[in-house]
Order: structure tokens, then C-alpha cells, then sequence
């Protein structure tokens, strides 16, 4: 990844909406069923503003190394085009839940995602 110094925007409300998508990936991983997704995509559909382009990246992982997670999602093409996104009204959002399991087993979700207007 390059340091291109760029500081970052983050939407507390976005990173908030994200929480209940991650609760039903984890939903959907275990028990094959899933809830509120229509209510999750409504309520994103709300939150960015019209002529926004959303964009976000969920991902499951078994361990706590950032590294690693920072460097699989900048391998991921979705993922490097969320952290390479560029546009006017920029604003980013970062969801993490952890799911404890018997015998020290997690599973740790991570959910980026950004919204803007594209510059074109």
C-alpha cells in the first residue's frame, strides 16, 4: 500500500448502518438464514445522498492480525477500490464485530465501505 497522505472522512452514521449487515453475514454463515437485509438496504439507500455512489466490502476472518486483514482487502478488488476511491463529498465507514466461539475460536467481520459523488 503507498502513503499518498491523504487524510480520511469517516461517516459515523454509515459505520453504525453497517453493524446490522455484519450481524446477518455471521447469521447466514452459521445458520444459512438471513434477516433485515431489505431494512439494511433501505436504510443505506436513505443515508446516501442521491447521486452518491456506495460502495463497501464485508470479510470474514479467524484471526486479529491487522496487517494481514489491511493487506487481503487492498488484494481485493472491491476492497482496493474503496481505499483508493476518489470523488467530491467523500466519506468512509469501518465496521468490525467479533464472534466469540468455544475453544478460542473468533470469527472477526470487517465491513469498509465509502460513499461519494463521482468526479466525472
Amino acid at each position: 500500500m503507498t502513503d499518498e497522505h491523504i487524510s480520511t472522512s469517516w461517516d459515523n452514521q454509515l459505520s453504525y448502518l453497517l453493524s446490522s449487515a455484519l450481524v446477518n453475514y455471521e447469521f447466514e454463515r452459521v445458520g444459512g438464514v438471513t434477516f433485515a437485509n431489505e431494512e439494511f438496504q433501505a436504510a443505506v439507500k436513505n443515508h446516501v445522498p442521491e447521486g452518491h455512489t456506495f460502495k463497501a466490502l464485508p470479510v470474514q476472518f479467524t484471526h486479529f492480525d491487522t496487517e494481514k486483514i489491511m493487506h487481503h482487502i487492498y488484494s481485493n478488488k472491491i476492497g482496493k477500490e474503496i481505499l483508493m476511491a476518489r470523488g467530491d463529498q467523500m466519506k468512509h465507514a469501518l465496521r468490525v464485530k467479533i464472534v466469540p466461539y468455544p475453544e478460542n475460536v473468533c470469527a472477526v467481520w470487517v465491513m469498509i465501505a465509502v460513499r461519494y459523488r463521482s468526479l466525472a
